[in-house]
């Protein structure tokens, strides 16, 4: 390989890595809640015990599994909700884009999942939610 398709490899390498540093240090958060996931579960509820502090979003990783998750329902303090769909739960890896409120900040208070139906779950598999300030 010559020397300007070395320094065109080195630069594509250094590139990827800086973007995909940037989107690990953006994208954490802080630690919500994790469940185990059951392969015959269609739906599940996930309380939040870290609650007091406001999130503009969520981010959701799953291990073990791949996109199960159908719907996404969000509940908050104030007792509104939101819920997000296929479009915004499309795991890259093993963890969503983050999810963005519409409504701004919110405190998070409980998390409801309605599942693929026919999705493949290992055994052990796992659903982390981190807030996203």
């Amino acid at each position: 390989m010559t020397r300007t398709g070395l320094a065109r490899l080195f630069t594509c390498l250094m590139l990827t890595a800086s973007a995909a540093v940037l989107a690990q240090v953006y994208a954490s958060g802080d630690f919500l809640a994790g469940q185990k996931l059951d392969a015959k579960s269609k739906r599940d509820s996930v309380r939040i015990a870290n609650r007091g502090t406001a999130y503009s979003g969520v981010q959701i990783q799953v291990t073990g599994a791949g996109n199960v998750i159908k719907r996404l329902t969000v509940q908050f303090d104030d007792r509104s909700s939101e819920s997000f769909s296929d479009s915004h739960l499309q795991l890259q890896g093993q963890s969503t884009a983050v999810i963005w409120f519409r409504s701004g900040r919110q405190v998070v208070s409980k998390v409801s999942l309605l599942y693929h139906p026919d999705m493949p779950v290992s055994e052990g598999a796992e659903i982390r939610i981190y807030g996203i300030r």
